[in-house]
């Protein structure tokens, strides 16, 4: 066997095993999910197809390059030619296929970068969301309990007003000229009903208002 035919031979056992790598890579990158930031424990298995992708097409380029130098027929150069051609052919694939994983594994990292912003914003404004409405209830109950403290303290006043009122009423039928008192007494009443149902009233809103 001469020269020429063994350096055939190479290239064409080299071209068959750089198509089963290409072949290889591409199911790779037709596997990769861009949108899916969890990336296998094997992190990125193209890296080693990549490599001896790029030993396979220097060995071609080589192989082919000797077969031209060594032909010497039209026939042997022209198949020197097309093992250059391959080797061309298979390049550009492989950049192709290069590109389009490192777009998808940027197109991950994006994706997985934004999801965790996403996630770390979501988990600080339900914390912020249940700070604040754990002090509105605290607002809330110390409001109420003030507001309880206020209605106890009116309805004594008022049940002392009362009693009163009926002490002066008869007092008044055995003294006369006492009625202008007993008016400023019945308006004095008016105007306690008055603050205990406005302090109700406040108290009310603004509980609804820390609630919304």
């Amino acid at each position: 066997m001469g020269v020429v035919d063994e350096l055939k031979a190479q290239a064409r056992e080299i071209e068959r095993e750089l198509d089963l790598k290409l072949e290889e890579l591409e199911k790779i990158s037709m596997s990769i999910d861009p949108e899916c930031f969890e990336v296998s424990s094997e992190k990125n298995p193209e890296g080693v197809l990549q490599s001896s992708i790029e030993r396979l097409l220097i060995q071609l380029k080589y192989t082919a390059e000797e077969m031209l130098k060594t032909s010497e027929s039209q026939l042997e150069k022209s198949m020197s030619n097309a093992y250059l051609q391959s080797h061309k052919a298979s390049l550009n694939r492989s950049s192709t296929v290069k590109k389009s994983i490192e777009n998808k594994r940027w197109q991950q990292k994006l994706f997985g970068q934004q999801f965790l912003d996403i996630d770390t914003s979501r988990l600080d404004l339900l914390q912020r969301e249940e700070k604040t409405i754990d002090e509105s209830l605290q607002i809330s109950k110390s409001i109420l309990a003030t507001a309880h403290e206020v209605n106890v303290s009116l309805a004594y006043q008022s049940q002392k007003l009362n009693s009163t009122s009926e002490k002066i009423i008869k007092f008044a039928e055995i003294m006369p000229g006492i009625g202008y008192l007993i008016k400023r007494i019945s308006v004095r009443q008016k105007f306690n009903a008055i603050i205990l149902g406005l302090a109700v009233s406040v108290c009310i809103c603004f509980i609804l208002y820390r609630i919304m």
